[in-house]
């Protein structure tokens, strides 16, 4: 087996879940799902949105677009760290997201006007 193979082998042996994807707010009002490899302007109505509860709350869901995954909901766990798993699924944890607010604030145009991108989670 290759060492890729074992390393795969290992982490599903460990629960270990990875996901690559970031919770992004415009303003104030609009929270948006982006996937790593598409973290642009031109991205990020095309994805996922919160659809249910809030970053502020224990709870919210995301629908739209998600790499594949359909509805993802989140769940605030007691370190601070959120939790995602597929609506109806398994059960298994999808992804672990960690406050990233302090990362750069970047700006899009957007709707005729420049808007700010703050980051809010990674996972």
């Amino acid at each position: 087996m290759k060492l890729t193979g074992k390393l795969v082998s290992l982490a599903s042996l460990l629960g270990v879940a990875h996901a690559d994807f970031h919770i992004v707010e415009t303003g104030s009002t609009s929270q948006h799902f982006l996937p790593s490899n598409q973290y642009n302007c031109d991205a990020l109505y095309k994805h996922g949105k919160i659809s249910q509860g809030s970053l502020g709350g224990d709870f919210f869901q995301v629908t739209g677009s998600t790499c594949g995954a359909g509805t993802l909901n989140f769940y605030k766990r007691s370190g601070g760290h959120w939790q995602a798993y597929i609506a109806n699924g398994d059960g298994s944890v999808k992804a672990e997201c960690y406050d990233n607010s302090g990362a750069k604030t970047w700006y899009c145009p957007l709707f005729g006007g420049v808007y700010p991108v703050f980051e809010k989670l990674v996972c």
